[in-house]
C-alpha cells in the first residue's frame, strides 16, 4: 500500500517589519484602519524624504490617502526583504467612502493602480531605503488627468498566511 501524505506548513512572521514609503506629494498613512502619527509629520508633505514605518507583524491592511499637486504623481513603497513592493497588486479609487482603511472593507469595486514606471525613473529618480524592484503607482483616471490637485486612495492586503507545501513527506 502506497500512502500519498500532504503537509500543510503555515509560517507567519512574529517579527515587526519596516514600511519604507514615499507620495508625491503628500500622504496620510493607515495600518489596520488606524491613521499612523507619521501623517503628521513634515515629511508626510514631502516626497524627497522616504517614510520608515514600524509595520506591525500582524498587520492586515496598508491604505493611504494620496494628494497630488501637480507635475507628477506616485507612490512608492516597499517593506524589508521585498516581502511588499508598490505594484500592480494595489488598488485604487478616486472617491472616499467610509471605512475605506478598515481591514474588514470590501475592495472589490476598487481598480487596480497603474504602474507609472519602475524605482529610479525621471522625475523622482532613485528614493533611499525603498528596494529598486518597487513600482511607482497611481490611479489613471488621475495621473492622465488635466488638473492641478487630485487625491487619491489606496489599500494593500497583506497575505497573512505565507506557506510552504511539501509533498511525500
Amino acid at each position: 500500500v502506497i500512502y500519498d501524505l500532504w503537509v500543510l506548513f503555515v509560517v507567519t512572521s512574529d517579527e515587526d517589519r519596516q514600511l519604507f514609503i514615499t507620495v508625491d506629494n503628500e500622504m496620510e498613512l493607515f495600518i489596520d484602519g488606524e491613521r499612523h502619527k507619521i501623517s503628521d509629520d513634515p515629511s508626510a508633505k514631502d516626497w524627497t524624504q522616504t517614510k520608515k514605518v514600524i509595520l506591525p507583524a500582524k498587520s492586515r491592511v496598508i491604505a493611504v490617502k494620496a494628494t497630488d499637486r501637480g507635475l507628477g504623481a506616485g507612490l512608492l513603497a516597499s517593506v524589508t526583504r521585498d516581502s511588499l513592493l508598490s505594484d500592480r497588486t494595489w488598488k485604487v479609487s478616486t472617491a472616499e467612502v467610509d471605512g475605506w482603511t478598515a481591514p474588514d472593507f470590501d475592495d472589490s469595486q476598487w481598480q487596480p493602480v497603474t504602474e507609472i514606471g519602475q524605482h529610479g525613473m525621471d522625475p523622482w529618480k532613485t528614493r533611499s531605503m525603498i528596494s529598486p524592484k518597487a513600482m511607482w503607482i497611481w490611479s489613471a483616471t488621475t495621473y492622465y488627468a488635466d488638473t492641478n490637485a487630485h487625491v487619491v486612495y489606496f489599500r494593500y492586503r497583506i497575505s497573512t498566511m505565507p506557506s510552504t507545501l511539501i509533498h511525500n513527506m
